[in-house]
């Protein structure tokens, strides 16, 4: 009898210490959840968003003059940081694999108005980087623009039609693999996305008209501007050099608007296929416009071509298309 008390007694001791300590685990809990956890969830879901947001600095903050200059502002298609590849044997000239990856250089506007992408020229063998890329960089960044130059894929195998179809096949790849570049990652490469536009100089022009065909109605670009683009010809609107057939022509439903300069020194196929563009983009509901330089060959430096009021009239008539085109 007496054993069983005591047997009850320390039963009911044991089930008390457990329940206080099982009160106090309780407590403690959720204390945690309710001061603590909250914190922390707040402090990864920061960090996160700030992993998220947070552009590369890639660009130097000095002017860019120089391939050194350039040399450490360029990402890979995916927008990792890389490092510049390939050689630069004459002034402003990339070659030897340099491609494909994208040079930032961003707008120290205070109101960005968006983002170009740029196409140097360079006859699909080497790439003008400096001379058409960084060049209209300066430009477009005085107004607002961040812009991004793509060095796409270049070089040939061998001087034949299915060699350089080969080529113009996967610069026009990488065309399109920078235009979703900029439009899935413009907050991790810091670039301003509300208006996109794409720039293209000689075969880079035509790139660039090759790229807004293949984009078609699904293009983002609100501008598009061609600098003495080659390789158009005229109607049917393709290439005729080696017999290759690449379609260029604007296309229907995508409304944008357009601007090609071209001089009047410039081989004659191509300053006709240039006007022939433009009315093709009037056709399609475009809204264009074509300007001829005086005596100016095929090209030219941007922001440079010899005539110093040439060199004025074209500068005005690339910043007046982009103020009053302006979103």
């Amino acid at each position: 009898m007496i054993q069983n008390i005591v047997h009850e007694i320390m039963k009911n001791k044991f089930s008390s210490v457990v329940l206080k300590t099982g009160l106090t685990i309780v407590i403690l809990m959720s204390l945690f959840v309710t001061l603590i956890w909250p914190e922390t969830l707040a402090a990864d879901s920061e960090s996160s968003a700030a992993a998220k947001t947070s552009p590369i600095v890639l660009s130097p903050p000095r002017r860019l003059n120089t391939w050194n200059d350039i040399k450490d502002a360029w990402v890979d298609l995916k927008g990792n940081s890389v490092a510049a590849v390939g050689s630069h044997p004459e002034p402003g000239n990339v070659t030897g694999g340099a491609a494909p990856m994208v040079c930032l250089v961003r707008t120290k506007a205070s109101t960005p108005r968006g983002t170009f992408l740029v196409f140097p020229g360079g006859a699909y063998h080497g790439l003008a980087v400096m001379t058409e890329g960084l060049n209209a960089a300066e430009l477009l960044n005085n107004q607002g623009y961040d812009v991004a130059i793509v060095a796409y894929s270049h070089g040939r195998i061998s001087n034949d039609a299915d060699s350089e179809l080969h080529v113009r096949a996967k610069a026009l790849q990488d065309a399109l693999a920078a235009v979703n570049l900029i439009q899935e990652n413009n907050e991790k490469l810091g670039l301003h996305t509300r208006t996109l536009g794409i720039m293209g100089f000689s075969a880079g022009g035509h790139l660039t008209a090759r790229t807004f065909h293949e984009l078609g109605t699904a293009s983002p670009f609100a501008k598009i501007i061609l600098i003495y683009p080659a390789y158009l010809e005229i109607k049917p609107y393709s290439v005729a050099p080696l017999g290759i057939n690449d379609p260029v022509q604007p296309p229907n439903g995508a409304k944008a608007k357009i601007f090609v300069a071209i001089g009047d020194k410039d081989q004659p196929s191509w300053v006709s296929s240039s006007q022939a563009y433009v009315d093709a983009a009037k056709i399609h509901s475009h809204e264009a416009e074509y300007l001829l330089l005086p005596g100016l060959k095929h090209a030219f430096n941007l922001l440079q071509p010899g005539d110093a009021s040439i060199t004025a009239a074209f500068q005005k008539a690339i910043v007046d298309f982009l103020t009053k085109s302006s979103d």
